[in-house]
């Protein structure tokens, strides 16, 4: 996709009135799009970060107006649809993903006025779309074009199309009509956010905006696909919905006069039912037995709040996606820049239930997933598991647990208490959960640190507690970015050049310093083809530990830019990182989110001339 994925429909619009004009004022964008001048002024920013990379500005000049100074011609793809490079493109789109019938070249040039050539043209350009979506525009002899692949799949395709011109602000929710309208009819819409409006009120569901949206738009597809008599045949046996979803059910087929069948019924419970869960923080999950079994299996720390968390959201998560029902999380892009830690455990459980459950995640999702991780990562900033060893019988174990949450209740989380027996056969991966043992009685120091503490907790025991908290604290300050970089891990160069040509250059030098393994280039790209990890002018491509010897960050700076595909970005920071790290993994990340965030920074290091400014710059903080 175009980098224009970063302009929502408002900033589309407002960008249009500048090139159209050259030179607006607030009230001339504000009489036509009805925004408030607070409104556009946001807007305006956002443009005008965005057009950076074009290398044109935006100026705003009281007495002369709004207006773009530079080569304008560079902006032109911003002015393109996501879809296409016209509305005739979307509307074409539209037509063959919800018509029942196939349709005729010739009958498609007649309504847009074009030339069978034409539209032919428009059709090759729509192919490589529909490729992303694993559907396919199918030649049905002399009857016509029809886009075949499951319901499934044209669910999404139709949510996504949506989605894309679809646009929900603070202070209003609006959607882009003309364009909408080439795709769903007005009135149609209309209509679904007026009932929608009145059973969010009448059932006192707290939906957000964007889980309305979310509603909407699938509500949307469900009554187009009704209309034309098209129900998706994967019938949900014996699942019977909610209560509000009936009564949404019932007002929907008293406002349209229509039937709305059992499959979609399943469709939009999945919808309701995920609202609820988040509404009573719980959540029947007797559908995924061995979901929280494959949670406590594959992630190597955790607390309750974290695995109650996933398994609220993966639940329904689960339902959604094996349906084709998409979900958007507007926060998407913001959270695999700033949260790259959490995005990859994030990334990783998606793989497992994937596996698992048969079920795809898309970015959108996993970047959900990401903020249950980040929430647990803060909340074990300022925190010491432990693993509290006692002989005394439960009854004296339990006080003591209590008293010593009394005093170190922000620093301490008791994982569990155990028998010396228990604590002797734990497994090394159990054990490794935890950061210190606490015991009453003299045991074997094993992988993890002990104190031996008086059963009472009198002062000299909290005093013990206090050294040995201290000490680890201590152990976690040990790191420093020289561990990870040299000289020769830096590379700048004043050319343009290919994503996978910088992967090739910085995987030869990483083997031959014997700090990767043959492979890590292909294990690079696989990574960065599951989710992009490009943010404006950064990248942050990584591969598996497995062909990772040591832990090593390697730095690639090219002014003139580095491209994959439709991306761009000046500076590439290559994690390349294994378990040697681990202990100084919060720090590292933590160190690294102050500089990738830092834009002042960034553009420090874009314009350095060779690896020693780099560095210099990456060790101030």
């Amino acid at each position: 996709m175009e980098s224009q994925q970063n302009l929502d429909a408002k900033d589309q619009k407002i960008l249009s009135l500048i090139l159209q004009q050259e030179i607006v004022h607030y009230q001339d964008i504000s009489q036509k799009t009805g925004y408030s001048k607070k409104t556009i002024s946001n807007h305006l920013n956002h443009i005008e970060d965005f057009l950076e990379e074009y290398e044109v500005r935006l100026t705003r000049k009281r007495g002369v107006g709004i207006q773009i100074k530079g080569d304008t011609k560079k902006i032109n793809s911003v002015r393109k649809m996501y879809f296409g490079d016209d509305e005739v493109t979307l509307s074409l789109l539209s037509k063959l993903t919800f018509s029942d019938h196939p349709l005729k070249i010739q009958d498609l040039a007649d309504v847009y006025f074009l030339s069978r050539t034409a539209i032919e043209m428009k059709l090759q350009k729509i192919k490589p779309i529909l490729d992303q979506y694993e559907i396919e525009l199918e030649t049905k002899g002399h009857e016509g074009l029809k886009i075949t692949g499951t319901s499934k799949q044209k669910r999404k395709f139709a949510a996504d199309l949506l989605y894309k011109f679809w646009n929900t602000q603070s202070d209003e929710l609006v959607f882009a009509e003309k364009i909408l309208s080439n795709i769903i009819d007005k009135n149609l819409f209309e209509r679904i956010l007026r009932v929608t409006d009145e059973f969010i009120g009448e059932s006192h569901l707290n939906f957000t905006d964007y889980g309305k949206e979310s509603l909407v738009i699938h509500l949307a597809i469900s009554l187009s696909r009704i209309s034309e008599k098209k129900e998706v045949q994967n019938k949900i046996k014996g699942k019977e919905v909610c209560e509000e979803t009936l009564f949404l059910i019932n007002k929907l087929e008293n406002e349209f006069q229509i039937k709305i069948p059992n499959t979609e019924a399943n469709y939009l419970d999945i919808h309701i039912q995920s609202v609820k869960a988040d509404k009573n923080k719980s959540i029947n999950t007797s559908s995924n037995p061995g979901l929280s079994e494959l949670l406590m299996k594959n992630i190597d720390k955790y607390d309750q709040s974290l695995l109650n968390g996933l398994v609220l959201h993966l639940t329904p998560a689960i339902k959604r996606t094996a349906l084709g029902l998409s979900i958007r999380n507007p926060l998407k892009d913001e959270v695999k820049k700033n949260f790259v830690r959490a995005y990859e455990e994030a990334l990783k459980l998606s793989d497992l239930v994937s596996e698992k459950y048969n079920v795809k995640f898309d970015e959108h999702e996993a970047s959900y997933i990401a903020l249950h991780f980040q929430a647990y990562f803060e909340r074990k900033k300022a925190t010491f598991s432990i693993y509290l060893v006692c002989s005394s019988g439960m009854g004296t174990a339990q006080l003591l647990k209590q008293r010593i949450l009394q005093n170190f209740s922000s620093q301490i989380e008791v994982l569990e208490v155990l028998s010396n027996n228990e604590y002797q056969n734990i497994s090394e991966r159990e054990l490794k959960k935890a950061d210190l043992v606490i015991s009453t009685i003299n045991i074997s120091e094993r992988s993890i640190p002990v104190i031996v503490i008086n059963p009472f907790l009198d002062v000299r025991a909290i005093d013990e507690i206090k050294h040995g908290l201290n000490r680890l604290s201590n152990q976690n300050k040990v790191f420093n970015i020289h561990d990870l970089i040299r000289d020769e891990n830096v590379i700048v160069i004043d050319q343009k050049i290919s994503f996978e040509d910088t992967v090739s250059i910085v995987s030869k030098k990483a083997i031959k310093m014997k700090l990767a393994k043959k492979g890590i280039a292909e294990a690079i790209l696989a990574r960065e083809n599951l989710s992009s990890t490009f943010y404006e002018e950064v990248g942050l491509p990584h591969a598996n530990k497995e062909y990772v010897k040591k832990s090593s960050l390697f730095i690639f700076v090219s002014q003139q830019g580095i491209s994959k595909e439709y991306e761009k970005v000046k500076v590439l920071f290559f994690l390349l990182l294994t378990d040697d790290i681990k202990p100084y993994l919060d720090d590292f990340y933590e160190l690294l989110n102050e500089i990738v965030t830092d834009k002042r920074k960034i553009n420090k290091i874009i314009r350095a001339k060779n690896s020693e400014e780099v560095l210099k710059e990456i060790e101030t903080r």
